[in-house]
């Protein structure tokens, strides 16, 4: 299930969210955040009308994700597309599949937006076969400080 980010969970979030291996595969949170970081970061982002944000919940309520647009570019139509998942356990079960069909088909509905573009560690192979089945193609191969990244785009 997708919910509306809520700020009574962000402790369980900080703790989930900022795990070694999480990090591995996903964005450039700074390393090691405290908790007050991560706060006012929450608060400032739920402020941003360029950016929209969305947790992800089994069906039993437990918090195991996130799916986010930054950069939301209404004239060009486009955004920045992410997302991850807290537990290694729910990974390669569907889950993030699911979600991200979910949230692009809203996004897309809501947001009027005909492009979605995503960044990803190019040896994080899983997350490629799986945003290429949700219809994302490589679009160009990046290296930062001497790592190796994709952009992929998929358009609605």
């Amino acid at each position: 299930m997708l919910r509306a980010r809520d700020p009574r969970l962000l402790r369980e979030f900080y703790v989930k969210r900022f795990q070694d291996e999480v990090l591995r595969w996903s964005d450039v949170w700074p390393a090691n955040p405290t908790f007050e970081e991560v706060r006012l970061r929450f608060a400032e982002q739920e402020r941003s009308s360029k950016e929209w944000r969305l947790w992800i919940h089994t069906l039993a309520g437990s918090l195991i994700g996130e799916v986010s647009l930054t950069d939301i570019d209404r004239l060009k139509r486009r955004a920045e597309f992410s997302i991850v998942l807290f537990d290694p356990a729910y990974w390669g079960r569907g889950y993030g599949s699911e979600a991200a069909k979910l949230f692009l088909a809203e996004a897309a509905k809501r947001l009027d937006l005909e492009l979605f573009y995503l960044f990803t560690a190019a040896d994080n192979k899983r997350a490629i076969r799986a945003f290429e089945k949700l219809g994302f193609r490589i679009t160009e191969r990046l290296r930062l400080d001497g790592e190796g990244f994709v952009k992929m785009a998929a358009e609605t």
